[in-house]
C-alpha cells in the first residue's frame, strides 16, 4: 500500500516500513499538506492518491484523521452513525418480535390512559420501531481521563467496524512523550495497521520508523 503526494518525491510505502514519519518544517506546506488530508479523509478533494498495487483506494474510507487531542473525539456523527448501523442490522437480523410486542403493548396502555385526560382527540404513535429503540438508547463510547488510553479505544473501534486501516495523526509529537510515542506505536502496530505521524518538528527519536523531511525550503530528505 503506497500513498504518494505530487509535492512528496519520496513515496510513503507501508509495504516496505509499518510507520512512516512525515516531518514538514515549512508551515505553509504543512498546513497545505495537513488540510488536503483531512478534506480528502472527509470525502472532499486533495492531492494524496492511496493505492495498494495497482487498485486506487477511498481515502475517506480507508484513513482515519487524527489531530484533536482536546476535544470530546468519541462524541461524533460519525461515530455514532456506524453504532446505529450496526445495531439496525443486529435488530434485523435477529428475532425481537416478542420483546417488541410487549415494548408496544406497554406504550399503548400508558398512552391510552394518557390521552383519557384530555377532552380533545389526541392521537399517538402506537408502534414502536428499530428506529425508536436505537434513538432511546443513545449509544455513546465511553471517554476515559488517559489520554493514550482513549487513541487506542478511538483507534480500535475504527480498526474494528469501519476497516480503517492507515492511522494519520497530526502534532502527536506535541502531546506524548518519547517513551509514550514509542509505546502507542508499538500497540497499534499489533493491530496490523499502518501509521502516519505528520510533525512540524523531529522532537522525538521513534524505533523502526521511516522519516522523510520537507525542510523549510520545500526540500525533501
Amino acid at each position: 500500500m503506497k500513498l504518494v503526494h505530487v509535492n512528496i518525491s519520496r513515496h510513503i510505502d507501508f509495504s516496505l516500513n509499518q510507520t512512516y514519519s512525515l516531518i514538514v518544517e515549512n508551515p505553509s506546506e504543512f498546513y497545505n499538506l495537513t488540510n488536503q488530508l483531512f478534506e480528502q479523509t472527509n470525502g472532499g478533494e486533495g492531492d494524496f492518491v492511496l493505492s495498494d498495487k495497482t487498485k486506487i483506494l477511498d481515502i475517506n474510507k480507508t484513513c482515519l484523521f487524527i489531530y484533536d487531542y482536546y476535544g470530546d473525539i468519541f462524541n461524533t456523527k460519525k461515530i455514532t452513525n456506524i453504532i446505529n448501523n450496526k445495531c439496525t442490522m443486529f435488530l434485523k437480523t435477529n428475532d425481537f418480535l416478542r420483546e417488541f410486542s410487549k415494548i408496544n403493548s406497554i406504550m399503548l396502555s400508558i398512552n391510552e390512559k394518557f390521552v383519557d385526560g384530555f377532552s380533545n382527540n389526541i392521537k399517538f404513535s402506537d408502534n414502536f420501531t428499530y428506529e425508536d429503540f436505537i434513538k432511546i438508547s443513545n449509544y455513546k463510547l465511553e471517554k476515559g481521563s488517559n489520554l493514550v488510553e482513549n487513541l487506542l479505544d478511538y483507534v480500535t473501534f475504527f480498526v474494528e467496524n469501519a476497516n480503517v486501516n492507515v492511522l494519520i495523526f497530526v502534532n502527536l509529537f506535541s502531546v506524548l512523550n518519547e517513551e509514550q510515542l514509542n509505546d502507542f506505536v508499538t500497540q497499534l502496530k499489533y493491530m496490523q495497521v499502518n501509521i502516519l505521524l505528520i510533525d512540524s518538528n523531529q522532537t522525538h527519536k521513534l524505533k523502526d520508523v521511516e522519516t522523510i523531511i520537507i525542510d523549510k525550503d520545500l526540500c525533501v530528505i
